[in-house]
């Protein structure tokens, strides 16, 4: 297989405003979640969202994360890929959790937040998502 080797780096550019608001709405969420006045009926729920935001976080890093140092660029986009399902299960895992958490002043605030995040996410997955699938799909066979 034969890569254009332009499309693979331009489909690893991320825009870094794009990247540095969706940081400050996780750090924004996290801060809700820890120190904000939200709580939950359900025992256990506050926990376990604190551990879906943080495992959200990490997804993220992972999806933005340099993939330059794998040698084959399929093996770069294959990795891509992967951290993209990562970072959606996670914000699915994130989700489930979450309709527990209905509780306190800043319950609604907290929940908006959330949506957001979501929303900048899987607008950057997508976004990307779409290019590496489609740098796979159109290499040339040998």
């Amino acid at each position: 297989m034969s890569f254009d080797q332009n499309k693979i780096k331009t489909s690893f550019d991320f825009d870094k405003d794009e990247i540095n608001a969706i940081k400050q709405k996780w750090l924004d969420v996290i801060q809700l979640l820890m120190w904000g006045n939200v709580s939950s009926k359900k025992i256990g729920a506050l926990p376990r969202s604190r551990k879906r935001v943080l495992e959200v976080g990490e997804s993220f890093g992972s999806f933005i994360s340099d993939k330059s140092w794998i040698d084959q660029p399929r093996q770069q986009l294959k990795s891509a890929l992967g951290s993209s399902v990562k970072l959606r299960d996670s914000l699915s895992a994130l989700k489930l959790v979450n309709k527990h958490i209905t509780e306190g002043e800043e319950a609604d605030l907290y929940q908006q937040q959330v949506t957001e995040l979501d929303e900048m996410l899987m607008s950057l997955v997508h976004k990307h998502e779409y290019q590496w699938a489609d740098i796979l799909d159109n290499a040339d066979t040998e």
